[in-house]
């Protein structure tokens, strides 16, 4: 009498998943992928570490998360600045650093292959599409890719787009702009950056602190530029629009601060300040962790960029009722409409932006309209509890198809 053998379970692979985090500085990337992680790590389904180089940032997302965190090689990531678009060989100092990075780049590949040979997730969740680098390791160590799309500039690498939607096992956009940059595929999603709602909601914070530190009278309206002193930002122009405008109106700059001394940008923007006698209608706050206070003691938000990318300033005065102003860039007519939410700027000059920037003081109920037109629009979008839920459905997503896999090879 034959004796059955029953054949050996299959064995499932850990829920787990490596993110691995490009910047070292803080921004919209890596706080929205703090949001998605602390809501991944809240419903316990799936266990993500955070990989990166910056020592700061992976504290920081780790500290906003809960997440585990990991040190990583550096990804030398002027390559992929240069590979999307976002960065232009346009002078000397930038070639330089290009050859440099050419150098350290098949290093940091071997590196990075090295390090995922170490780690047991099969999935590896690449927060920007400059990671090049980190995409060629982990196809060379056989992971799964899972490659987020934040960069507006790669429509203009059609290449690169494609390289991004074939090399990926799934491929998650902020915005249909990044789609079009890689062109429609049933792996390819968006799910928006998310904001805190909570934070940013109206009426909760006193700003008469703030008023008073920085010495704005209290009849006083102000408009608040988040992004610093950066050419791609439109810093100039909102500063240009201030000509335009009533001289009680004041303009916040949060970010990078003037520096002069640094010539270029910085020296052509203090020399417009000065020009025009704007010294004290431009006050520079520096870098502030938390813009929620300034959003809110903000009349008008304004976002005045040159180069496409997700406008998260637009959102996040939306989740607080504030009417936006914005440049009309690309892509940009999928968050604003013209009139309804806010006001899309052709022309980008100062004295457009501040000619747009005078009919939101002109009509206040319009401007209070277009302010709850924005809010319904921010929840719908950018919760994080919806947003974490997509996030995490795309990387067990992931995860089954490996598993599928490996149990299909094994049987």
């Amino acid at each position: 009498m034959s004796r059955s053998v029953n054949p050996p379970p299959l064995t499932q692979e850990p829920t787990s998943v490596l993110s691995v985090h490009h910047g070292v500085s803080l921004g919209g990337a890596p706080i929205s992928l703090s949001y998605q992680l602390k809501e991944i790590v809240k419903r316990g389904k799936l266990k993500v570490t955070l990989a990166a180089h910056s020592n700061e940032m992976r504290k920081f997302i780790c500290m906003e998360s809960g997440a585990t965190g990991i040190s990583w090689p550096n990804p030398v990531t002027y390559i992929g600045k240069v590979w999307i678009g976002h960065t232009k060989l346009s002078s000397l100092t930038h070639w330089l650093h290009f050859t440099w990075a050419i150098m350290l780049f098949p290093v940091s590949v071997i590196l990075q292959y090295l390090h995922f040979l170490m780690r047991p997730e099969k999935a590896v969740h690449l927060n920007s599409a400059i990671l090049l680098s980190t995409a060629l390791a982990a196809k060379l160590a056989r992971k799964s890719i899972i490659w987020h799309i934040r960069e507006g500039a790669l429509k203009s690498r059609p290449r690169a787009g494609k390289f991004i939607r074939s090399w990926s096992d799934s491929v998650i956009c902020i915005s249909p702009l990044e789609v079009a940059a890689v062109n429609p595929a049933p792996h390819v999603k968006i799910i928006y950056n998310p904001i805190n709602l909570e934070r940013f909601k109206k009426g909760i914070h006193d700003s008469t602190p703030l008023r008073i530190k920085y010495g704005i009278p209290n009849n006083a309206n102000i408009c608040l530029l988040l992004g610093g002193v950066d050419a791609r930002k439109g810093a100039l122009e909102a500063i240009e629009a201030l000509k335009e405008l009533d001289k009680t109106i004041i303009l916040l700059i949060a970010g990078q601060e003037l520096s002069p001394k640094k010539g270029g940008y910085h020296k052509k923007v203090m020399s417009v300040i000065v020009k025009h006698h704007l010294e004290s209608r431009v006050i520079f706050t520096g870098y502030i962790k938390d813009t929620s206070i300034l959003v809110e003691m903000t009349d008008v938000v304004l976002f005045p960029s040159l180069t496409p990318h997700f406008p998260r300033p637009i959102y996040e005065a939306w989740a607080n009722q504030t009417p936006v102003v914005a440049f009309n860039t690309d892509g940009m007519n999928e968050h604003i409409k013209d009139g309804v939410n806010g006001f899309l700027v052709t022309e980008q000059t100062g004295l457009a932006l501040g000619r747009a920037i005078n009919s939101i003081f002109s009509d206040p109920q319009k401007s209070e309209e277009m302010g709850k037109q924005g809010y319904q629009l921010s929840i719908e979008r950018t919760n994080p509890e919806i947003v974490g839920q997509q996030f995490e459905s795309i990387l067990l997503q992931s995860i089954n198809i490996i598993r599928n896999n490996n149990n299909q090879k094994r049987s």
